[in-house]
């Protein structure tokens, strides 16, 4: 009974599968220490990672042990153990084919996303700077170096030395003209938003 990998599969002793039914240890270590190597390299054979083989044959056993109350002594043992593994091999490939697709297909909807936003970003940037330029020349100016350089009201009156309320009608009235030349856009803009 303890060379039990030299014994054909209906040779596994009934008596060896009614031990592990009944909680013996050491007939389920007798029976994992024969098939560990041989299981293992068979579920190599499918996942061709021995780590994952590992898993898929140590899961294999831990099931074994947990619901060996449900093993039947008339049962073959020896191709249930290679069956299972063999199931559980194919599920893991199974498993990483599918969330390998779905990797791939949530980086082409990423890249395909991101090509979209960067072609309406320039498209949104060539309109705004074209409408920029279509303002008067001091409110133009007021207005980038708000905007662009940063400054604030004050620090623009004292570059141009003009008032602040010179400033603050300036882009007040630039604001309002940019509104109007970009009226379409914002329409758009909002309705691709909500699509």
């Amino acid at each position: 009974m303890e060379n039990l990998l030299q014994m054909n599969s209906k040779e596994i002793p009934a008596a060896l599968i009614k031990r592990i039914r009944k909680g013996d240890v050491s007939a389920y270590k007798l029976v994992f220490t024969t098939y560990w190597n041989p299981l293992l390299n068979y579920a190599n054979r499918f996942v061709k990672d021995l780590e994952q083989s590992e898993n898929i044959v140590q899961d294999t056993f831990v099931y074994i042990w947990e619901n060996r109350s449900k093993l039947n002594p008339d049962q073959n043992l020896k191709t249930y153990l290679f069956i299972a593994v063999r199931n559980r091999s194919l599920n893991f490939l199974r498993s990483a084919s599918e969330s390998k697709r779905s990797d791939e297909i949530l980086t082409e909807i990423h890249d395909t996303i991101t090509a979209h936003h960067e072609i309406e970003n320039n498209e949104l940037s060539k309109a705004v700077y074209k409408a920029i330029e279509m303002l008067p020349d001091k409110c133009k100016e007021i207005f980038e170096m708000n905007k662009f350089d940063k400054l604030t009201y004050k620090e623009i009156s004292d570059v141009l030395g003009i008032s602040i309320k010179t400033v603050e009608t300036q882009m007040s009235r630039a604001l309002k003209k940019l509104r109007i030349l970009l009226a379409h856009l914002i329409i758009l803009i909002i309705s691709l938003k909500f699509l």
